[in-house]
Order: C-alpha cells, then sequence, then structure tokens
C-alpha cells in the first residue's frame, strides 16, 4: 500500500471565490478520522476507489491559514484483499440515514443545466430547500446531479420511498428530470441517487448511477429498477457479511450491480492501481501532495461544511 500526505482544503479564498472555515475544516477531519472515507482519482463514482482517506489533521500554513491536510492510502500491485483490511473503522455511509431528500451538484451540473434548476429540484419539499453544492476545483467531464432518498428496509426498498417522499413529490422530481433531460447536453451526465439500507441491524449505503440518463428511462429507474435493487442486495448479503456499500449503474433501461466496497473501504474485486502520476495529479488539484511512507504525528483531531439539514456533511472524494 501507498502512503501520501495532502492537502485537501484550506482556509485560503479558492478560484471559485470560497473560503471555507476553519470550523468547517476541524469537523471534516473529525469525520474523516471516525470513519474511512473512499478515494477515487478520476471523478467518477463508476470506477471502484482507488484507495481511502485515513487519517486528516489541521495545521496552520506558513501564510497564517489553515490546512486540512489528510493520509491517503493507495492501493498497490502487491496489495491482497487480504492485506489491505482496515484497522476496525466503518466506511462513511454516503449521507445522514435520517435525511428524507437532497439534492447535490458540482460545477460540471451548474454549468450544464444551471443553478436555478437544482434550486427547484430542492424547493420540491420545501421553499426554504436549498440543493447542496459539492465542490470540485476543476469542471470535469461529467456532470453529476445527486438525489439523496430517505431511509429505506432491505426487501421494502420501493414502497420505502414512495411513503417516505409521498406520490406528489415521486412524480414532480420525476417530471423535473425528464424536462431537464430534454435539452441538448454538451458532457455526459450521471444522476447518482444515494441512500441508506437497513439490514436488520446495520445500515448499509447504495448508489444507483444512471448513466447518460434519456427522458424515456427515468420512469423505469425511479420504478421498476428499486425491486431489482432489492433483490439484488438481499442475495448479496445472504452471501456476504462485510458489505459497507453497494453501486448499481442504470444504463440504456438495463440495471447492474457495478461492485461493492467492505466496510473497511475495500472494493469486492482486486482494485486497479492507480497510476502515480494519475494520483499525484488528483492530490494536487486541492494542494500539494507528497509521498510519505510514515505515520503522520498525533495532531488535534478536529469535517465538513454543514448540510441544510444542520449535520455535518460527510466527504465524498472521486
Amino acid at each position: 500500500m501507498r502512503r501520501y500526505e495532502a492537502v485537501l482544503s484550506s482556509t485560503q479564498v479558492d478560484a471559485q471565490n470560497e473560503r471555507v472555515a476553519k470550523d468547517a475544516l476541524e469537523d471534516f477531519a473529525r469525520h474523516i478520522n471516525e470513519s474511512y472515507v473512499r478515494m477515487g482519482f478520476e471523478h467518477d463514482p463508476r470506477i471502484p476507489p482507488g484507495g481511502r482517506i485515513a487519517k486528516a489533521w489541521v495545521e496552520r500554513a506558513k501564510n497564517e491559514e489553515w490546512l486540512l491536510k489528510a493520509e491517503i492510502e493507495v492501493w498497490d500491485q502487491v496489495d491482497t484483499l487480504e492485506s489491505l483490511a482496515g484497522d476496525g473503522r466503518s466506511l462513511a455511509l454516503p449521507l445522514d440515514p435520517k435525511w428524507q431528500f437532497e439534492v447535490s451538484y458540482d460545477l460540471s451540473a451548474e454549468a450544464e443545466f444551471g443553478r436555478t434548476f437544482f434550486k427547484e429540484l430542492a424547493a420540491l419539499t420545501s421553499p426554504k430547500g436549498k440543493p447542496v453544492y459539492e465542490a470540485k476545483k476543476t469542471i470535469e467531464p461529467l456532470a453529476v446531479i445527486g438525489i439523496s432518498l430517505a431511509l429505506v428496509a432491505v426487501g421494502s426498498i420501493a414502497t420505502g420511498f414512495l411513503n417516505a417522499l409521498g406520490a406528489d413529490l415521486y412524480n414532480a422530481l420525476k417530471a423535473k428530470l425528464k424536462k431537464a433531460l430534454a435539452s441538448p447536453r454538451n458532457r455526459e451526465v450521471l444522476i447518482v441517487i444515494r441512500f441508506c439500507a437497513r439490514y436488520h441491524d446495520r445500515l448499509i449505503g447504495v448508489q444507483v448511477i444512471a448513466s447518460d440518463p434519456k427522458q424515456e428511462s427515468i420512469d423505469t429507474l425511479f420504478e421498476s429498477s428499486w425491486q431489482q435493487v432489492d433483490d439484488a442486495i438481499r442475495s448479496l448479503l445472504s452471501v456476504q457479511a462485510d458489505v459497507g456499500e453497494v453501486v448499481f449503474e442504470f444504463l440504456g433501461g438495463t440495471l447492474r450491480m457495478l461492485y461493492w466496497l467492505r466496510t473497511d473501504c475495500v472494493p469486492s474485486v482486486r482494485p486497479e492501481v492507480p497510476d502515480e502520476v494519475l494520483v499525484k495529479k488528483a492530490l494536487s488539484i486541492a494542494g500539494k501532495a507528497t509521498r510519505s511512507t510514515r505515520k503522520p504525528k498525533a495532531r488535534n483531531k478536529a469535517v465538513q461544511p454543514t448540510s441544510p439539514h444542520g449535520r455535518p456533511r460527510h466527504p465524498r472524494h472521486g
């Protein structure tokens, strides 16, 4: 396993004229230290993570700004699924299980659809509803529309969503997405639906990623596909005990399981080994990355800016 030390964020004003408060950096670090966070290097959630964020801390820079620094563990050629076993912490869930509905977007999605579209989506539940901007420092070729839905029980996912959100919101959401997808697009679009599934006394993160969705496929995505998701998760959990997150792709009207992650963030199949140049390029977007094999010294542990629901958001990288 390769280890890198990198700057994830800082209090310095960035190219988008945004500044992250020091207490938000401290919250971000605290949540990272409580649970593993997946680390992708190509900003495509369909690709299994090439590593995990193992540790984070906040320290002062020479220019008196504050830095959020982290130790990134990256899979290596010699690793085995056994050698990548974690230290007992679990994978961070993709959202707070208490949330009923949330809309998120990145810079590419804003460029593709406009901020007003996301404000209208978020306002479906309440006039005061606000979308969450997921900061990326560059415009990517992928535009990601994020939709976080309610906590549901494995075995009743489809009815669980409908009961939690109500038919009016469910239908309004589909209508808004269909209208947006009717216009020509300049880049590939992903609709990433995230939710938590309860299985006995466990919570499992689930992502259903609609690749290049079309108007005519939205009904299938939000209706008949949920039973397939339910059946696939139940089948997986009947033979695998250590499941932290399951990722599906919906493409051309067909659903398939892409991969699942163990609770220590390791993919179910032997992960691709990220290229050294790709890793350093990805880590240097937020700050300069340095190769490190040492463990960082103990620092004041201190997660990410709060959501509209008032709870600190778990970070998602890649």
